[in-house]
């Protein structure tokens, strides 16, 4: 029941913001992302909830929620979301990174979907991305 009620967007914003999960991402990214100049790619992205404390010249945004990347699309129109699991194939469709946020996504998922992932996110980072 919680799951389906967590699948419309505002409610998963509000859950968000009550347990202050939200306060504690935009703290994260303010003190850690310093440059106006951030290609980011978001993993997970979401509703898109963290965009308004960033700065970037481009976003990528991904994750496997239809709703979530609907609603994404349709309130950051400035921003690029796919709607699908980060992948190596979808490392094509980006450009190369200099920040990747990556936040309550990985107990989801198994070792192996891990080391893929990881995998994926090595080729579509910057080379001077630390």
């Amino acid at each position: 029941m919680i799951k389906n009620i967590l699948n419309f967007p505002f409610m998963y914003q509000l859950l968000q913001t009550i347990c202050l999960t939200e306060n504690f991402r935009k703290n994260v990214i303010t003190e850690k992302i310093k440059s106006d100049n951030q290609i980011i790619l978001d993993i997970g992205c979401d509703p898109g909830n963290m965009i308004k404390y960033l700065k970037f010249v481009n976003y990528y945004g991904f994750d496997s929620d239809k709703n979530y990347i609907d609603y994404a699309k349709n309130k950051y129109k400035e921003c690029s979301f796919f709607l699908e699991e980060f992948s190596l194939k979808s490392t094509k469709k980006i450009e190369k990174v200099d920040t990747v946020l990556l936040s309550g996504l990985l107990h989801h998922l198994s070792d192996d979907e891990i080391k893929e992932l990881m995998s994926a996110i090595k080729l579509s980072v910057k080379k001077s991305f630390k």
